[in-house]
């Protein structure tokens, strides 16, 4: 619960005026601290390294900036885990997010209507995995991606 708990809470400050870094777009991401990242460009072809998924919750900020904008980010799960995967945004945007092999060979996606997207497997395997972020507008779209153990 507490990965859902923290994405909330981020997403909440999203949607305040002023909040967090920003981009040239206008779009504001949340501020960066502990175990946030933010998404750093670019990172479409090749992942952006998170690192190794302990204990604590990865947060992630983006921004979708087109609907050819595709994020990907590279984790390490040391170990057979339980995973729960969330995307969220403000506003009226349809984005999406699949988790990924190293060979960016897809394992499972979430793309619906609904929002935030989620996904939780059980006895994930150890290893590197990729996650996608994608969107289906035009319009830059800011995001919060987070990834924990349940």
């Amino acid at each position: 619960m507490r990965a859902r708990a923290g994405g909330a809470l981020l997403v909440l400050l999203l949607a305040l005026p002023g909040c967090g870094g920003g981009k040239s777009s206008g779009v504001t991401n949340p501020p960066v601290s502990g175990n946030t990242h933010t998404e750093s460009e670019p990172n479409d072809a090749t992942p952006q390294l998170l690192g190794t998924l302990a204990s604590t919750d990865f947060v992630i900020g983006g921004t979708a900036t087109s609907a050819t904008d595709v994020d990907l980010y590279r984790l390490t799960l040391p170990s057979i885990s339980n995973i729960h995967v969330t995307l969220a945004w403000s506003g009226s945007a349809d984005l999406g997010v699949a988790l990924l092999d190293t060979t960016l060979a897809l394992f499972h996606q979430q793309d619906g209507a609904g929002n935030p997207e989620q996904m939780t497997h059980s006895n994930f395997p150890a290893g590197e995995w990729v996650l996608r972020v994608n969107s289906h507008t035009a319009a830059a779209t800011a995001y919060t991606l987070t990834i924990g153990k349940h």
